[in-house]
């Protein structure tokens, strides 16, 4: 439970890769996902079929965290084309 964790916010990041600008190693399919995956905030990954190349599930202290990590880590990259963030307001799980 990423709540008992103080970690308030949970978000799904889909991102679409700019293959025009893919490079041979850093903006790969795949390769991106990779490094994504190692961050502290990332929860998973998935790659999907579709508008979007892959999700990212991350979840946050606060929306200033989600933010920066959004800034920094995704949106900076050259090798990503379009992002959309929807946060989670609330789950239920079976």
């Amino acid at each position: 439970d990423y709540k008992k964790l103080d970690k308030k916010v949970k978000a799904i990041i889909y991102v679409k890769v700019n293959k025009a600008s893919e490079k041979p190693v850093h903006g790969k399919t795949g390769i991106i996902e990779e490094q994504f995956i190692k961050h502290p905030l990332v929860v998973n990954v998935k790659r999907l079929m579709g508008h979007y190349d892959f999700m990212i599930e991350v979840v946050c202290k606060d929306i200033d965290e989600l933010n920066q990590f959004l800034i920094e880590k995704v949106r900076s990259l050259d090798s990503i084309a379009e992002t959309e963030t929807i946060v989670v307001l609330n789950e239920w799980s079976k």
